[in-house]
């Protein structure tokens, strides 16, 4: 379940999102939100301290600090449970009557025993970080259902993989604790110079079963015939903007276009893929919200899509936005390139 962030004063909390926008150069608090992909009503939600502000979007925020500002506000949070608020009122309620408590306290194991045989991960919730976990799967994994034998046993692996420079920092410090937060398996980390790339890969049955049998996916070289799963397309839009959001954190690109024919410089999303079916699913999706560029390569078997111009980029982070800093590092630095800053220097 995943924490929550709260700060130990109004005044600190205040100071932390002051620095944010600051470190970013982003006037508006509103374009602030559009860029960390939450809605206006969200983010004052945490900014006044209406609601505490989910751990991974505080991560988001504090890693665009330097390291000193870092320390200094890991050191002013408290860090909830999801649920702390039920939690507190159940406290309060064994208090005043714990011999409610003591009869249930059995059958609230049993339970909890039999949730577990009833709910394995096949059944979990569709929910945004599982769809953002999809996208990415989509975008640039790999799923190995071979019999390969390891102590006479299958092998079922699942991968992610990125640029080793680039995608360091999302697949080990963001996407691995969503993985985490999901389904409590923990990812292990291979790195490949010689192909300059960092491997994630899970070993997990439960996970490979939910890929597989729940959402369709095939084992092995799915490059060709991906495509997003029919449940999540016909579940709630915020949940297919998620899995967008995967897709194009591990797939998609953002750059600058510096043309002279363009005023100003000119921003674009883009993505290429060789999956026909994934082009169409997204283009019929995205159409409805953006004004796309398609174009469909028939000698290289590729299909493109862009998203482009300002306005459509802010359109873009408000409704999808991206979790990868090779994305969002990019994004900053044309922010402050049309703010009339000079963009700062970035490993990214």
């Amino acid at each position: 379940m995943e924490e929550r962030v709260g700060f130990e004063s109004s005044k600190i909390r205040k100071n932390f999102f002051e620095v944010v926008r600051f470190s970013v150069n982003i006037p508006s608090w509103t374009k602030l939100a559009f860029f960390f992909g939450l809605s206006k009503g969200t983010f004052q939600n945490y900014q006044y301290g209406t609601s505490l502000i989910p751990k991974l979007i505080f991560e988001k925020m504090l890693d665009l600090l330097v390291k000193e500002e870092q320390n200094f506000f890991r050191e002013k949070i408290f860090l909830k449970k999801e649920n702390w608020g039920a939690s507190k009122g159940g406290k309060i309620t064994f208090e005043k009557h714990p011999e409610i408590f003591e009869k249930g306290q059995k059958v609230s194991i049993l339970v909890r025993k039999i949730r577990s045989f009833q709910r394995p991960v096949i059944n979990i919730s569709l929910s945004e970080n599982l769809c953002e976990f999809v996208g990415a799967i989509i975008g640039d994994g790999n799923i190995d259902g071979s019999l390969k034998k390891i102590n006479n046993l299958p092998t079922y692996t699942i991968s992610i993989t990125g640029d080793l420079k680039l995608d360091y920092d999302y697949l080990v410090n963001y996407h691995s604790n969503l993985i985490l937060d999901l389904f409590n398996v923990k990812s292990k980390l291979y790195f490949r110079k010689d192909y300059n790339a960092v491997i994630m890969k899970l070993f997990s049955k439960k996970i490979f079963c939910l890929l597989t049998k729940r959402f369709g996916f095939k084992p092995g070289n799915k490059n060709y015939s991906v495509k997003i799963p029919e449940e999540i397309l016909n579940s709630d839009d915020k949940l297919i903007f998620s899995t967008i959001r995967g897709i194009f954190d591990t797939d998609g690109t953002f750059f600058v276009d510096n043309r002279p024919v363009y005023k100003k410089p000119y921003p674009r999303i883009a993505l290429q893929t060789v999956s026909r079916p994934l082009f169409l699913q997204l283009k019929n999706f995205l159409e409805k919200y953006f004004y796309l560029y398609t174009f469909e390569d028939s000698k290289r078997k590729a299909y493109s899509i862009e998203v482009y111009g300002c306005e459509q980029l802010d359109l873009w982070m408000r409704l999808i936005g991206f979790s990868n800093k090779r994305h969002l590092n990019k994004i900053s630095n044309y922010y402050k390139l049309v703010a009339g800053v000079e963009p700062a220097s970035s490993a990214y």
